[in-house]
């Protein structure tokens, strides 16, 4: 094992572990491109998107490649019910691109919150989308155990930081995958966390004093709480600047 700082390609041993077998998204390609509706894209604040914002942007339109919806090892793979439907093998339709992602919600962060999505897990053996001879076959998704994959957030991660399922700020430079390829990455959980929507309602009710007895704020706290623990999936067992190995230690998905 390379005792380097990240930078020499290194495997763990990885004799234990959950395996299933998956197949890609049939046409996934062709769905995004022709689905209805805007492209998602980052929002601007008020001092504007960073050159490497404004790049996202642009390769969420890019679905002329086929390359760029083949699955690579280490990569989120997640399913959707409303993308895929209920598959005739009863396998696990995943997919990894979120070039030519449409959503009503627009932004990346808000659309992931209130999709479909499940994550299942992180890709073990590259798939190439364009050889329908190899659909039958499928691919394998690591969903328990540790696994080496490269950091790809913006965020130094340390060991023992949870680790969640969240959107790309900044296409990295990833060989073997284009360039123009737009992913789900894991980053680690901020501190203190709490989702946008929870804050919101609670900050509510202790404004109008109904905190202790509005149902509704209960509730939806409980729902948005749900929807975001479900993208907290990891645990870092290593420790990685940006573009670096890191070994993942994968969880149950779970807010606490």
């Amino acid at each position: 094992m390379a005792s380097g700082p990240g930078l020499a390609p290194r495997r763990l041993l990885q004799n234990s572990g959950g395996f299933i077998n998956t197949t890609l998204a049939n046409r996934i390609r062709m769905r995004r491109q022709f689905a209805a509706g805007d492209t998602v894209e980052i929002p601007a604040p008020g001092t504007g998107l960073s050159v490497e914002q404004q790049r996202v942007n642009t390769c969420y339109k890019v679905v002329a490649n086929d390359e760029i919806f083949d699955a690579r090892e280490g990569e989120v793979m997640v399913s959707s019910h409303e993308l895929t439907g209920f598959p005739n093998s009863r396998r696990a339709a995943v997919f990894s691109s979120l070039n030519g992602w449409k959503s009503e919600s627009g932004d990346p962060k808000a659309a992931l919150h209130n999709s479909d999505f499940n994550f299942v897990g992180l890709c073990q053996n590259g798939f190439v989308s364009s050889n329908t001879a190899l659909q039958e076959q499928g691919m394998t998704c690591q969903t328990s155990g540790i696994k080496t994959i490269i950091n790809n957030s913006n965020e130094t991660i340390h060991i023992g930081d949870r680790l969640m399922v969240d959107t790309m700020d900044a296409l990295p430079q990833r060989k073997g995958i284009p360039n123009e390829k737009v992913t789900l990455v894991l980053r680690k959980v901020p501190q203190n966390y709490i989702p946008d929507k929870v804050r919101a309602a609670v900050t509510a009710g202790i404004d109008d004093g109904t905190l202790n007895t509005n149902d509704k704020i209960i509730t939806q706290t409980i729902l948005e709480l749900r929807k975001a623990g479900k993208w907290v999936v990891g645990e870092a067992k290593s420790a990685a600047r940006k573009g670096e190995q890191l070994d993942v230690l994968l969880t149950r998905p779970s807010f606490l």
